[in-house]
């Protein structure tokens, strides 16, 4: 369609649709961007960010917000491909909600005080907050203040489940800013936080301790943060009685903003978006899927995304509609309109082509044999040699992985993953076979130069063994000692056994060493992989290593996974040395890849291996959906509605071919009936 001569701004790069140039012609400044998967909304998006700057804003009062730093960089890209080379949408500023609220508060911190400010710690995962977690257990525990301290019911320093969990369901609460938009009239109570947040008391008293340790006095200082936690502070400090007015903090002038995915908004996002709002006359686009909606952990909510949406901004919105996809067929598109009970077509001219496999069933192929078997029918039916590398196998789990690698590595089918790392490079399963590797006398199994480059770090964290004593002259610290190490395992197999042998079993807890002597005996004495499994009792690996009860659970099923791959193998050592084989294959397609040989007949394109959650905004020419059981997908312990858009997610992202690989017993309820009639 050609764009209407209203139109400021015209792209060279396509022509736009009706509904985008409905988008780009809009003369409200406030505009809310109904969505579909697969209708360019990120595109429509930098469209309407270029027609405002063709309208006369100024480049560096345009700020764009975003929830990843991934949907920065798809932002920027799009701008590049709808504008070219012109400076002024190179000058538009492109931030992540957290990034920048992480910058309001370096200014405020700046200049609160006389002092200069001490930088804020920034942590990265649940093990650096470990100390803190139970710090603030121990703080509610000695608290002789405590008015119901017969109601609490507080963790152990061994359940170390606890750790994770609790970060978990922090984010949550303070994603929702439940406690500040439900504050106690008369102090904490059981009967507040039961019938007024819907939480435990002790995870209250739990949380007001560690925020009274992650903050000093005011809202506008902190000890440290945790990824998300810059937002949640700022939206604090914009809700505090201290501030009167948005403008009186240093949020910046802005002629525009725009937010892209806005289904992933959740309520301390939306305070900054609101307060960035308070001018009526800066213009507002965001664009989202309310179908998409799949980080409700983080407290997102579809209601974001709902008529209320005017009300909470104080503005009319005007809605428009990207129903029109660009990626997949009308079969597909009909099939996603009634998943999510909304408008949705197709504007290419093929179909997508949905088809179903029988899996696991008595008598039928596994799942990895029929991705095998899905794979290579694909690659037979195409003249191009590049088809793997447009084509993706999506999971629902990490784990999963383990068997579909074990199985592509097997027949030739180059494989690379996203969203998490390969199964051979995850820390239990480096441990593992390493231990393997050791007891056996066979350190040849250990991997490639690569591999054996990450085993000194699996090997003291799963066995939480100190890497130097406190008087080693040596080094001067745990990080000098492990760039050494893993350098010099690299370099040599032999320096992996010293490791072991002279760090591990002489300075390991003493309930670890008693499981590393009984598993190394299992394995001189010939006995199976399953009796060397038991003996090591990596369950309870993962309870002292790892905080987060999901993370425990994929070591777990990891460990099912090799326990399953090894049984098709002679013997222990065959299928060790099979994976040897898949780092070295690895390793030389990387290679290849940096030299630029990865289209030649030797080094064909890998298929993309990816976590579900992982791949928004993506798109690939076929699609395989595996493991489709009812309880495994949708996943029986998590919420329907969140399942149903990720699953929404996974089966949107196909272009030409989408194939359900489905329990044939038991069907995961998202298949059709008349596809679940095709097996």
């Amino acid at each position: 369609m050609s764009a209407p001569g209203s139109l400021r701004f015209c792209t060279q790069a396509f022509t736009i649709t009706d509904e985008q140039a409905a988008i780009q012609a809009s003369g409200e400044r406030a505009i809310l961007i109904e969505a579909a998967a697969g209708t360019a909304k990120t595109t429509s998006l930098a469209l309407r960010i270029c027609e405002v700057l063709a309208r006369g804003a100024t480049p560096r009062r345009m700020l764009a917000l975003t929830f990843t730093p991934t949907a920065c960089l798809a932002l920027r890209r799009a701008l590049q491909t709808v504008a070219g080379d012109s400076l002024p949408h190179k000058q538009v500023r492109i931030e992540t909600f957290d990034a920048y609220a992480a910058g309001v508060l370096k200014q405020v911190e700046q200049v609160s005080g006389d002092v200069a400010p001490v930088p804020v710690r920034q942590l990265h995962s649940a093990e650096q907050a470990r100390a803190y977690v139970w710090g603030a257990v121990d703080a509610v525990a000695d608290n002789p203040a405590e008015r119901f301290a017969d109601e609490l019911s507080l963790p152990s320093h061994g359940a170390e489940s606890y750790v994770g969990e609790f970060l978990r369901r922090t984010q949550s609460i303070k994603g929702r800013l439940l406690l500040e938009l439900n504050p106690p009239e008369q102090g904490d109570s059981p009967d507040y936080a039961a019938d007024e947040l819907g939480l435990d008391y002790s995870l209250l008293r739990v949380l007001r301790a560690y925020e009274h340790l992650r903050l000093d006095s005011g809202y506008e200082q902190a000890n440290f943060r945790l990824p998300l936690d810059a937002t949640y502070d700022l939206a604090r400090l914009l809700r505090s009685d201290s501030i009167n007015s948005p403008e009186e903090l240093p949020l910046g002038q802005f002629d525009g903003i725009f937010v892209d995915e806005m289904h992933d908004c959740n309520e301390a996002k939306f305070t900054l978006m609101r307060a960035l709002l308070h001018n009526p006359k800066v213009y507002f686009c965001a664009v989202g899927d309310r179908d998409q909606v799949i980080h409700q952990h983080f407290g997102a909510d579809a209601r974001f995304m709902s008529r209320a949406l005017d009300t909470e901004l104080g503005r009319k919105l005007q809605r428009l509609p990207l129903s029109l996809s660009f990626r997949y067929g009308p079969k597909l598109a009909g099939w996603m309109a009634k998943l999510s009970a909304k408008p949705i077509a197709a504007r290419r001219q093929c179909d997508t082509e949905l088809l179903a496999v029988a899996c696991d069933a008595a008598g039928g192929p596994t799942t990895a044999a029929a991705v095998v078997s899905t794979l290579q029918a694909w690659r037979s039916e195409q003249r191009s040699p590049d088809v793997y590398s447009d084509c993706a196998v999506l999971l629902r789990r990490e784990s999963q992985s383990v068997l579909l690698e074990n199985a592509l590595h097997a027949h030739d089918i180059p494989y690379q993953c996203m969203g998490f790392v390969s199964y051979l490079h995850r820390p239990e399963v480096l441990f593992v076979r390493s231990v393997f590797a050791i007891a056996s006398g066979r350190l040849d199994t250990l991997g490639g130069a690569k591999t054996r480059r990450l085993i000194p770090d699996a090997l003291f964290e799963m066995t939480q063994t100190p890497p130097l004593k406190a008087d080693d002259p040596d080094f001067q610290s745990v990080e000098a000692f492990l760039r050494e190490a893993r350098a010099q395992a690299a370099d040599s197999e032999q320096v992996v056994a010293s490791i072991f042998n002279q760090h591990i079993l002489d300075w390991a807890p003493p309930q670890v060493e008693q499981r590393l002597q009984r598993a190394l005996q299992v394995v001189r004495d010939g006995g199976d992989f399953a009796a060397f499994l038991t003996a090591l009792e990596m369950a309870r690996f993962g309870r002292d290593v790892f905080v987060e009860k999901e993370r425990r659970d994929e070591l777990t099923r990891h460990m099912q996974g090799l326990l399953a791959a090894s049984r098709d193998y002679a013997s222990v050592l065959d299928f060790f040395k099979s994976l040897q084989a898949q780092d070295e294959a690895q390793a030389q397609r990387l290679a290849a890849h940096a030299e630029g040989k990865v289209r030649s007949n030797k080094r064909r394109p890998a298929i993309t291996l990816a976590s579900a959650a992982h791949v928004k905004g993506l798109e690939f020419e076929h699609v395989l959906l595996p493991y489709l059981t009812q309880g495994v997908f949708p996943d029986a312990q998590a919420e329907a509605a969140g399942e149903r858009n990720l699953f929404y997610v996974a089966a949107t992202r196909a272009k030409r071919r989408l194939t359900l690989l489905v329990n044939a017993e038991r069907p995961s309820v998202f298949v059709p009936a008349g596809l679940i009639a095709q097996l």
